[in-house]
């Protein structure tokens, strides 16, 4: 019984800290601004932004968002990849692969909070 408690415990410590990075002496949440993320961490090693889809008359169309994909690191073999939508950090996720791997990242990235957003709509 105290093992199954302490257990739940401690996997309940480890969830905010996926959601959550270290830049120097800052932390860095998702839910934070492209701004907040900048100011505490500086330029990243990569940055790509896709610009919301738009009508023939300029206008974003319906459910278009900015969405910006950034690498950071490596920092002890480890690459911090970044997804925002909207000028919110809106993932975090940390990878050992090579640079190479980033655009395929971005792209399962971006497939995956699509999806997402289509579901909840």
């Amino acid at each position: 019984m105290f093992r199954t408690a302490l257990m739940l415990f401690m996997s309940s410590l480890a969830i905010p800290a996926l959601a959550s990075m270290r830049c120097g002496t800052h932390l860095v949440d998702e839910g934070d601004s492209v701004e907040q993320v900048l100011e505490r961490c500086g330029q990243p090693l990569s940055r790509i932004v896709n610009e919301p889809a738009l009508r023939n008359n300029g206008v974003p169309k319906l459910n278009a968002a900015r969405t910006e994909f950034w690498v950071y690191g490596p920092s002890g073999g480890v690459y911090r990849h970044l997804c925002f939508i909207d000028g919110k950090l809106v993932e975090i996720r940390l990878e050992r692969k090579g640079y190479e791997a980033v655009e395929e990242l971005f792209l399962q990235i971006i497939t995956n909070l699509l999806r997402n957003t289509v579901k909840e709509r």
